[in-house]
């Protein structure tokens, strides 16, 4: 099967989408695929499994639908999907969250992303953001990558509690904090790192790669992993928990159930 596979976001930019969609254009090239990817992403050009095109022309794009027997959007985007309908190949959006701001309202966008579903099939990466679709779904897991979590080479976890992931709100990173606060008053203090990146991440003074507040006893540190992405994969083998959290995500590896959904899609 030919899969166009597109991602607005990939590699070498950090974050959660990038990840799932270089694992799956990995994936599904060892399933037996034929992977073409195209993103919006700024990047040296590549030479592996999958062919990868940076920001190709409408022309190109629309050249790279035509060839594919299907289309799979790793989160949905305007940007490629609204040349990719005129195509009139199978289009699947696996959603990564709402469609929505970040603050919950939806703008002008988020409506015309809404009303385009109902032309293509769709996979939600959870219970809740399969509710939130005006449109039906298959609940699919996002995957991830054990080794990013293997045990530290010396064998220490002097981390107690590792947070991971973007800081906007539907990640839970104050859920954490508020939790953090229950386990204060019960006289337990666990150290707390944060390891992300985003809005919600205060201004920082000096360099903006390294900030610590004191919350109770426990550290908070900010970890800057658009910077120190190997500094952040030390930090998680070190921790005794990890949390990946996200208001509405669940975890599995789930790239075999996904390519023999696409497969029924695309025939």
């Amino acid at each position: 099967m030919k899969i166009l596979l597109c991602s607005y976001v990939f590699p070498p930019s950090v974050g959660g989408i990038e990840t799932v969609s270089r694992i799956l254009a990995e994936q599904f090239s060892r399933l037996g695929s034929t992977v073409t990817v195209v993103t919006h992403t700024p990047g040296e050009e590549f030479d592996g499994e999958y062919r990868l095109f940076r920001r190709p022309s409408l022309r190109k794009l629309r050249e790279l639908a035509r060839g594919s027997d299907i289309i799979f959007q790793s989160n949905i985007s305007l940007k490629t999907l609204l040349p990719l309908i005129l195509a009139r190949q199978p289009i699947v959006i696996a959603h990564h969250g709402r469609i929505a701001r970040i603050d919950g309202t939806r703008g002008w966008q988020d409506h015309l992303k809404r009303a385009l579903l109902f032309r293509c099939s769709h996979v939600a990466i959870s219970a809740m953001v399969a509710a939130d679709l005006p449109v039906k779904s298959v609940t699919i897991a996002d995957p991830f990558e054990p080794g990013e979590f293997a045990d530290p080479e010396d064998g220490v976890r002097d981390k107690d509690i590792v947070f991971l992931g973007r800081l906007v709100s539907d990640k839970g990173c104050d859920l954490t904090l508020r939790a953090l606060a229950l386990l204060k008053q019960e006289g337990l203090h666990p150290s707390f790192t944060v390891i992300g990146d985003g809005p919600e991440m205060p201004a920082l003074p000096g360099t903006k790669l390294w900030w610590c507040l004191q919350f109770g006893r426990s550290r908070l540190a900010w970890w800057l992993s658009r910077a120190l992405r190997r500094a952040a994969r030390w930090l998680r083998r070190r921790a005794g928990a990890c949390l990946k959290l996200s208001a509405h995500a669940e975890f599995c590896f789930p790239t075999a159930t996904l390519g023999r959904w696409l497969q029924h899609c695309g025939t």
